[in-house]
């Protein structure tokens, strides 16, 4: 088994929509390429973790981005991009789910105006 350190790349192939990982550990760099599918499998179990209501959120799954937006597939799949800044992360949300996106997005929302933290105009 290979221990890595760091990953020193990260890029879309454009010519066969593969994703081109580099990594750096103690023997060595070592580059890999995932199909869309590999990716997609892997994705969710990198930044998934269980459930525990209260706990702190690690970097490993917590992102900050820029901007959101709605977006709608030639798929008919719609939900959320997120702008991360030079790229997109879209995550879908099924129709049974629009409901249960508001409610989460009201309680996100009161927990901010209850914290007692000074906030950034806007």
């Amino acid at each position: 088994m290979e221990i890595f350190d760091a990953i020193t790349e990260c890029t879309l192939l454009p010519e066969s929509g593969n994703m081109r990982i580099s990594f750096s550990a103690e023997s060595g760099a070592h580059t890999i390429e995932l199909t869309p599918a590999a990716a997609a499998a892997l994705v969710p179990g990198l930044l998934a973790q269980p459930r525990f209501d209260g706990a702190p959120t690690t970097t490993a799954n917590a992102i900050s981005p820029t901007g959101c937006a709605p977006f709608e597939s030639l798929q008919g799949l719609c939900g959320l991009a997120f702008d991360l800044g030079d790229r997109f992360m879209h995550v879908a949300v099924p129709p049974n789910g629009i409901a249960t996106i508001r409610q989460s997005l009201d309680i996100i929302e009161l927990a901010y105006r209850n914290q007692k933290m000074p906030r950034m105009p806007g």
